[in-house]
């Protein structure tokens, strides 16, 4: 057999086992975090260039803007009051200051939630301008529906807009208080993890 006919094979030989040590060493394995099984949430933040909240900087609720769609499904749950503790909770573990008064505040904070029937993407990409986009289904046969939950943030001198973030999820209708706080605030504090200056 000649040389080159030899050769050739020889290098064929090798470049195949050579791709598949390659190949076999850079599988990826996609997780998703158990604080939101059964279903992951999709989060998308935008903020203002250059903005950076420094610690201790003192935030106030938006007058007239907390906007929570409630369901009758949710049998009652207090769901508004639930994002609201863990907005409180996220900022209180950047060390900021949420004050009951706007006096003297630095910024403003304000959340919209609501469930698929009551906003669509479409309303939401009209008014916010940003959406995660999830596409609702059932999972595990549970009852479900797809949920987004909105927070932002208004500079209270210039009264801009500097930091928004949009979060969906697929939404258990019929859950334990407790597992739903829990939830809520490990969502919350995934949203709160792309405020500038929170890191």
């Amino acid at each position: 057999m000649p040389f080159n006919s030899i050769f050739w094979r020889s290098a064929a030989l090798f470049l195949s086992l050579t791709l598949v040590a390659i190949v076999s060493g850079c599988t990826t394995k996609t997780e998703v975090s158990s604080r939101f099984s059964p279903a992951a949430p999709a989060v998308l933040s935008v903020s203002e260039p250059g903005v950076n909240i420094p610690a201790q900087a003192r935030f106030a609720w938006l007058p007239e803007s907390l906007e929570f769609h409630a369901d009758p499904r949710f049998q009652g749950a207090k769901i508004d009051s639930m994002i609201e503790a863990a907005i409180h909770l996220s900022l209180r573990q950047r060390n900021y200051v949420m004050q009951s008064s706007a006096v003297g505040v630095d910024y403003f904070l304000a959340y919209v939630a609501a469930l698929e029937n009551d906003m669509d993407d479409n309303v939401i990409l009209q008014r916010f301008g940003i959406v995660p986009g999830i596409t609702a289904a059932a999972v595990d046969g549970q009852k479900m529906e797809k949920g987004t939950l909105i927070i932002y943030v208004v500079d209270a001198r210039s009264g801009k807009n500097i930091w928004r973030s949009a979060l969906q999820t697929m939404v258990t209708l019929e859950m334990d208080s407790t597992l739903r706080q829990q939830r809520i605030n490990a969502a919350v504090e995934s949203m709160f993890a792309t405020l500038p200056g929170s890191r």
